[in-house]
């Protein structure tokens, strides 16, 4: 197996892996790949999560936007550079996805819609058992309604999916007491995506402003 020559020709070969077209010496020579390039293993969870949202809930993909194409580019040249930095000092964990939130979010956006339809009913003369055919329409015969996904909505997914891999390799550092690569990561995971969760949650944590202060937290040599 060889590795793609092109960005073009890397995002077939990943979209194929996840698709289950590649033939098992195929699969076996991209994942040895991934596990020497992890800004491809960060470029694959992307791709994945993309994926899996747009088939769970039946949104059309858009075209792709050569700007947008641009972006995820130049957002996976930046991972990468941090990742090599850092492959002699430790190796980062991307077995680990925080995938709950994403659902939480997904599950708030169905609750919502069924509640704005009962309010809906009540609205229009009582209470649902006063009318048990709508009723029985609202809890049988979900519509499923067709939207599509903007560039700025996959590309503002795909910022919140490298910030959350960053967040989780300055959280390995941290317990190991890399305090340098700690600090180098945050500064990373600061300038390039100040606007994600990720960043906000990581600019309260008492042991990164101790570090940022110059001082060594409490406990730790």
């Amino acid at each position: 197996w060889k590795p793609p020559e092109s960005e073009d020709a890397w995002a077939e070969c990943l979209s194929a892996y996840l698709d289950g077209e590649l033939s098992p010496e195929e699969r076996q020579g991209l994942e040895r790949r991934l596990e020497l390039e992890p800004a491809r293993a960060v470029q694959l969870r992307g791709l994945k999560a993309m994926s899996e949202a747009l088939r769970l809930w039946h949104i059309e993909a858009p075209e792709a936007d050569p700007a947008f194409v641009g972006q995820c580019e130049r957002v996976l040249a930046d991972r990468e550079q941090v990742l090599t930095a850092q492959t002699e000092r430790c190796r980062p964990f991307f077995s680990r996805f925080r995938w709950q939130a994403q659902a939480a979010l997904f599950l708030l956006g169905a609750l919502t819609g069924i509640t704005g339809t009962l309010l809906c009913v009540w609205a229009r003369g009582g209470q649902p058992a006063q009318h048990p055919a709508a009723f029985s329409r609202v809890l049988v015969q979900p519509v499923i309604v067709m939207s599509a996904v903007s560039p700025q909505q996959a590309q503002g997914l795909f910022r919140e999916v490298a910030a959350e891999d960053l967040k989780r390799a300055m959280l390995d550092n941290l317990h190991a007491a890399r305090w340098d690569a700690a600090l180098e990561t945050y500064e990373t995971l600061r300038t390039e995506y100040g606007d994600t969760a990720a960043a906000r949650e990581m600019g309260l944590d008492p042991t990164l402003r101790r570090l940022k202060k110059g001082r060594v937290p409490l406990g730790r040599t």
